[in-house]
């Protein structure tokens, strides 16, 4: 599976989620704190938290945010690592970074890492071509 197959599975395994959550109301500029519930330790925590890319993504796409963009997202709190649970992620939103949470999203599901991604990435050929393009003084 390719990397915007990938990513389009997701955000549609999300588009429900999203949808429920937005019933409540986000804050004007919220500030983001996540819950990463994995079975065990075997996924690094930086490669799982690659998955807040898609949360946001999909917050956007159904419209609970206008953007995830630095004029709109606050920023992000410390996360939180449980292990031994179901895999799941809390998403919790608050209007400033000491605040409390006043926002929440549960995805009852796993999102991929940064090492899938990656996989999906060089499936498709984008992640050589952006190596070459590296290589050679271009972005």
């Amino acid at each position: 599976m390719g990397y915007d197959e990938l990513r389009k599975l997701y955000l549609a395994r999300l588009r429900p989620v999203v949808a429920e959550a937005a019933r409540a109301s986000m804050p004007a500029r919220p500030w983001f704190r996540f819950v990463w519930l994995e079975a065990d330790r075997h996924r690094d925590p930086d490669n799982v938290r690659v998955g807040a890319k898609l949360i946001l993504d999909a917050l956007v796409l159904g419209g609970v945010l206008p953007g995830d963009g630095a004029a709109v997202v606050g920023g992000f709190a410390t996360d939180v690592f449980g292990y031994g649970f179901q895999p799941s992620v809390g998403v919790f939103a608050r209007e400033d970074l000491n605040g409390p949470d006043v926002w929440r999203m549960d995805i009852p599901f796993r999102l991929p890492d940064l090492n899938e991604i990656i996989a999906a990435a060089r499936q498709d050929g984008i992640l050589t071509e952006r190596t070459r393009q590296a290589r050679r003084g271009r972005s």
